[in-house]
């Protein structure tokens, strides 16, 4: 970056060089000391610095991002994209931006309220001059919904919403290619409050699944994967075996797994993905701009699709071992108990030789 950033990151490459260190949070805040020194920035440097923070954001402690926040809200050079990421976090590193003058617009405020409701909501209200239910109906998306969703009868009006459709969500999700699945991360990431913790698996069960990976032992993998989020053996195969990277990403951001855990996951456990740098920088990227709410989305989506399959094996497997289950009437059945008693009938009989003719027989 060419806003004199260099002579100050001597002491980052030496925390670099320690094991167990991150320095992504404190590069958030060392970049951003650096940015608003600077009355303005050229196209290039911004672009830069919001790349950057957009990438690790989300990886910094919130009084890092609380700091952030402050510091961007008060400096009239602040790029757009960083404060609406910042602006969509929590409520305390949120406030600073909402309250402040920024380079938000009413749009991106309005869109805001309606994303995120609450203490978001009132304060954008409260800068706009109007009431909390008002700017949230005026942001709310006018475009259609990422999946299908039921559309309730007359009688069904009074009742409560339909649940998000997970499963539908999930099977598309499975179906897409790279592309389509980044964007719907993408949408549903960008709908989603940062603030809400994920549903967090125990350090052994993500040891485990650190530990299998390093050992490139993909059936254990697999298995691990399967018994942490109640999936169908069949769909975690699935899963792991996936080449393009963003199923597991999925997976392992829904239970917070630190990121380089996931990274050293991605370089070990697939041979396809871990002998591309690029692709497992891709795939990192990915997993850093993903709101662990969205991964959440569709591994429950996964989950319900495991259901439906586990029990359709379950009936398959009941009709193996009783062959009367599910297919005939009593009167079918009857029908072919008799048809049976009569081949066996059959069978049990000699089979019956013709009379010799004795005209020209033997004496």
């Amino acid at each position: 970056m060419s806003f004199s950033v260099a002579p100050h990151l001597d002491g980052l490459a030496d925390l670099a060089r320690r094991p167990g260190v991150d320095i992504r949070p404190i590069l958030v805040r060392v970049l951003t000391d650096l940015y608003v020194q600077k009355e303005g920035h050229s196209a290039e440097e911004e672009q830069h610095y919001v790349e950057i923070m957009l990438r690790f954001v989300n990886t910094a402690d919130r009084p890092t991002r609380i700091n952030v926040s402050r510091k961007l809200a008060v400096y009239p050079a602040a790029p757009r994209a960083v404060l609406n990421r910042l602006a969509r976090d929590c409520i305390e590193v949120a406030e600073p931006l909402l309250q402040n003058p920024t380079n938000l617009t009413a749009a991106d405020l309005l869109a805001i309220a309606a994303e995120c409701g609450g203490r978001h909501a009132t304060l954008i209200a409260q800068k706009l001059g109007h009431s909390r239910d008002s700017v949230q109906i005026a942001g709310a998306p006018q475009t259609a919904p990422l999946a299908p969703t039921h559309q309730p009868s007359s009688g069904e009006a009074a009742m409560d919403p339909a649940p998000p459709p997970f499963a539908d969500i999930a099977r598309q999700f499975l179906a897409a290619d790279s592309g389509e699945r980044r964007r719907m991360l993408g949408e549903l990431s960008a709908g989603a409050s940062q603030c809400g913790p994920a549903d967090m698996v125990g350090s052994e069960a993500m040891q485990k699944l650190e530990r299998f990976a390093l050992l490139r032992r993909l059936d254990e993998f697999t298995t691990a994967l399967q018994q942490t989020l109640a999936l169908s053996r069949s769909l975690a195969a699935r899963i792991v075996q996936d080449d393009s990277g963003e199923l597991l990403v999925v997976c392992l951001r829904s239970i917070a797994m630190p990121p380089n855990v996931h990274l050293r996951v991605l370089l070990f456990l697939n041979p396809v993905i871990g002998q591309s740098v690029d692709q497992v920088y891709e795939l990192g990227k990915l997993f850093e701009i993903t709101a662990e709410s969205a991964a959440a989305q569709i591994v429950r989506g996964f989950q319900i699709v495991s259901q439906a399959e586990m029990s359709d094996a379950a009936e398959q497997q009941r009709s193996v071992s009783d062959p009367s289950h599910g297919r005939h009437s009593p009167l079918e059945g009857a029908r072919a108990a008799s048809h049976a008693d009569s081949m066996r009938l059959s069978a049990s009989r000699p089979e019956r030789i013709p009379p010799t003719d004795r005209r020209y027989g033997t004496t």
